[in-house]
């Protein structure tokens, strides 16, 4: 295990290792350029190279989790970027950033995974109400949105969501889950 060269001094928060339009891999992820501290999405090399802004600055605030759709499209939640204070999802594309899905509660890091088919964006957010975990789908074309609570209440921090390669499976964790956190499987 080794640090990839190009990525050092960016704080680096989500990211997602995907194809570019070249074919060659590369690795999308949250942070902060390096010189101005302007908060970002960049890629870079999976080799190791110079890393490229996707987006940076506003409307970005806080960005972490990251989903790269096939086509290209970028996904990334940003915690704070709402004025009151609830997460909005970001999606770049072409060099555009347009808000997706505002007024989600999430934990830290903020957890995105697309679906397989890229026909759906999962976040991974916290019912306030219920103090649990849940899993907001959102229609990547329609951006209808539907919830499947998760935890049982005290569940209240999620992080992190992924896909398994191949299959509609994800795993995410909970750092309060069972007093002592605990990961979580939500099958197809």
């Amino acid at each position: 295990v080794a640090p990839v060269r190009g990525g050092e001094g960016m704080r680096a928060r989500g990211l997602e290792v995907a194809r570019g339009a070249d074919g060659e891999e590369r690795i999308v992820f949250s942070g902060r350029d390096r010189e101005g501290g302007q908060p970002g999405v960049f890629a870079l090399p999976a080799r190791g190279g110079e890393a490229s802004a996707i987006a940076t600055g506003s409307p970005l605030v806080d960005p972490s989790g990251v989903a790269v759709a096939g086509g290209g499209a970028v996904f990334v939640c940003d915690t704070l970027a709402s004025p009151d204070r609830t997460a909005t999802v970001f999606r770049i594309e072409d060099g555009f950033v347009s808000a997706f899905a505002t007024g989600l509660h999430v934990g830290y890091p903020c957890g995105l995974a697309l679906t397989r088919d890229d026909a759906a964006l999962l976040v991974l957010a916290r019912d306030v109400a219920r103090g649990a975990d849940e899993v907001v789908r959102i229609e990547v074309a329609s951006g209808a949105r539907s919830a499947t609570v998760t935890g049982a209440p005290g569940h209240d921090e999620p992080g992190g969501l992924h896909r398994a390669k191949g299959a509609d499976v994800f795993a995410f964790v909970d750092h309060r889950a069972q007093e002592q956190g605990s990961v979580f499987l939500l099958g197809p």
